[in-house]
Formats: C-alpha cells, sequence, structure tokens
C-alpha cells in the first residue's frame, strides 16, 4: 500500500477524498485505522494505543513474530471485545 509505505511519514493522518486513514507505529508495526465519517481523531488514536497496550500485555512483545504467532488469539480479542470492557487485567480471565 503506497500510503504507508513512504519511508518519510511525517502525520498520522492521511486523507484520501472521505476516507480518512489513522495510524500509529509501534516498532516496525503501523496499526490503522479507517474511517469514512467525521471522526475524533484522539479517541481513534487512543482506541489503538489501547490496542497495542492490550497486546502486549498478552505476549512479550508486539512484532511481527508475535502477531503471526498469536493471530488466533489477536482475532479473539478484537471479536470479543473483551479487551475494551473489561480492561487488560479482567481480559486475561475472559479469553
Amino acid at each position: 500500500m503506497q500510503v504507508l509505505n513512504a519511508k518519510d511519514i511525517r502525520s498520522p493522518i492521511k486523507c484520501i477524498g472521505p476516507t480518512s486513514l489513522l495510524h500509529v507505529r509501534h516498532g516496525e508495526i503501523y496499526v490503522l485505522a479507517v474511517a469514512n465519517q467525521n471522526v475524533d481523531c484522539c479517541l481513534i488514536f487512543e482506541v489503538l494505543r489501547k490496542m497495542v497496550a492490550v497486546f502486549k500485555s498478552y505476549f512479550a512483545k508486539f512484532d511481527e513474530d508475535h502477531i503471526r504467532d498469536n493471530f488466533v488469539l489477536i482475532y479473539e480479542l478484537l471479536d470479543g471485545n473483551a479487551a475494551r470492557q473489561t480492561g487488560t487485567k479482567n481480559s486475561h480471565i475472559c479469553i
């Protein structure tokens, strides 16, 4: 994807027509959110950063290898909304 492929990314927000791409970078990993409406950017960035924090609480590092090895767990966390509803500490009990 050309939008995030450039090495000189200066802004975490990229608007292409009515679509907004928002990302946070953790090491070499980009966590991306896409919005087609007017959204609160601060809220989106907070959710993305909390997602990274929750993933790091489940596995030691947040890198490509750990994402690949724990793909099913990440899918369950995103699908079940356990981390957002109960918080990081209590979500370990739910999954």
